[in-house]
């Protein structure tokens, strides 16, 4: 079996608890609700609530590390 795959019979066993998992849910008097398509619990007017990686200012000379630094003309 290939990494992240499942059996046939993990799957059926996953559904199967999913089915019980809901059941007692609705038994306790609680209520599925279900969500229409497009609507986002996010609050767009408090701004973005994610993390964007791999978009970094450009590193000036100034912020660069001493690791990082290379060496001026005729400093070597």
């Amino acid at each position: 079996m290939s990494k992240g795959t499942t059996s046939q019979s993990s799957n059926a066993d996953l559904r199967r608890q999913l089915d019980a998992d809901v059941e007692k849910f609705l038994k306790s008097g609680k209520k599925i609700q279900q969500i229409p398509t497009g609507v986002s619990s996010q609050d767009y007017t408090k701004g973005r609530k994610h993390i964007v990686l791999g978009k970094s200012k450009p590193r000036t000379p100034e912020t660069r590390t001493p690791e990082t630094r290379t060496p001026e003309k005729g400093s070597e």
